[in-house]
């Protein structure tokens, strides 16, 4: 459903069609009716068209008396285009209450300039929220790792990565959009979307730093992992080593030879069972003192 709101000196008026005497704000919360909303502004470039329906990058494109923008919300991957001209802004896709409601509220700020501003604040907010869950998500990540590494953890650090790689993906090309946007002529306020491209610096560089600590934490649990095989393989060596010499014996006293005079002894059996004992000690004292247990 396509709304069309008038910005005035006494708030926002809700129109039921486009008044080009007016500032126009035009919001559009169906793709279908994008065709339509641009029309009303005589824009007929099919491009812009094709651009909402197909691209899947964020960019800035400049068209004679505007310039049209591209984001993606980090939260529910939804495509927001912004069209911005002298007087009207077109807000395709998401939800904008509370740009409506800061500009409703301060009559020194009803402009279409500072209308884009805020939205565009309001993409790289979810950015700053998404990027602040994933980290909690982290931290308590990382008190499990240290105290129980075990398969769970594993996969909720892959639950992670998958999230944090498309969060990377969504966020590597916001430098190039606000460094853009930055140097728009149409645009009068430069310091404020100077801020903006500073903002969305800030976003790319969190979601890098949180890359490498995941990265460092999936390296740490396959440390751990490895640390367990190898004290589990430790021990069966260990274990294997101790019965090489009594299998030995108990091999070669089981050959039922004929001519074993051993076995004619009285005290033949309890011998045998008291060597192989003190040659199990003898060899876990050897270990130890060479430090292998």
């Amino acid at each position: 459903m396509m709304q069309i709101f008038a910005l005035t000196k006494a708030g926002i008026e809700k129109l039921e069609t486009v008044d080009k005497g007016k500032k126009l704000w035009i919001v559009v919360g169906d793709k279908k009716e994008a065709k339509k909303a641009l029309e009303s502004v005589d824009i007929v470039n099919s491009f812009f068209l094709e651009l909402i329906d197909k691209e899947r990058r964020d960019r800035v494109e400049e068209f004679e008396g505007g310039v049209f923008i591209i984001l993606r919300n980090p939260k529910n991957s939804v495509r927001l285009s912004f069209v911005f001209g002298k007087n009207f802004l077109i807000s395709i896709g998401g939800e904008y209450s509370e740009a409506k409601k800061r500009i409703e509220m301060d009559e020194n700020v009803r402009s279409l300039e500072l209308l884009l501003y805020l939205q565009l604040k309001s993409v790289l907010d979810d950015y700053l929220e998404t990027i602040e869950s994933i980290e909690e998500e982290i931290e308590k990540l990382e008190k499990e790792l240290l105290s129980k590494p075990d398969e769970s953890v594993m996969k909720k650090l892959y639950s992670i990565n998958r999230k944090l790689t498309k969060l990377r993906r969504f966020s590597w090309p916001l430098r190039d959009v606000f460094g853009t946007l930055e140097a728009e002529k149409i645009l009068s306020d430069k310091q404020r979307f100077r801020d903006l491209y500073e903002y969305s610096i800030q976003v790319i560089e969190s979601t890098e730093v949180d890359s490498e600590l995941l990265a460092e934490m999936i390296e740490i649990y396959l440390e751990s992992i490895n640390r367990r095989l190898s004290e589990i393989m430790k021990v069966l060596t260990i274990v294997s080593t101790i019965f090489i010499p009594l299998t030995f014996i108990t091999g070669v006293y089981g050959m039922n030879f004929r001519n074993m005079p051993e076995l004619e002894w009285e005290y033949s059996y309890p011998a045998v069972l008291l060597s192989m004992l003190v040659i199990t000690i003898a060899m876990l004292f050897y270990f130890r003192k060479r430090g292998w247990i």
